[in-house]
């Protein structure tokens, strides 16, 4: 039995594809966890928005919006939250 060339080229395009786009969604992922931890690291907090539809967002506070005058972390003004 011959194959036809084009169903093995077609096949090998439509690897290359996937694994370009699962290489890029690997990449955004280290890029988002790296943000993260600088974030940790910088000292902000962060809060978990429950609001979102199927999916948590965390969302940024930063260090000078924080009281810690009772050894529990208060958030002063919400509306200073990065989104």
């Amino acid at each position: 039995m011959v194959y036809d060339t084009t169903s093995g080229v077609i096949c090998i395009v439509v690897f290359s594809i996937s694994n370009i786009g699962l290489l890029i969604s690997w990449m955004m992922f280290i890029s988002k966890e790296r943000k993260f931890y600088k974030r940790l690291k910088e000292g902000y907090y962060f809060i978990e928005d429950n609001y979102r539809w199927r999916r948590r967002r965390l969302l940024m506070v930063h260090p000078s919006n924080i009281d810690q005058t009772l050894d529990i972390p208060r958030i002063i003004d919400p509306a200073l939250i990065i989104s």
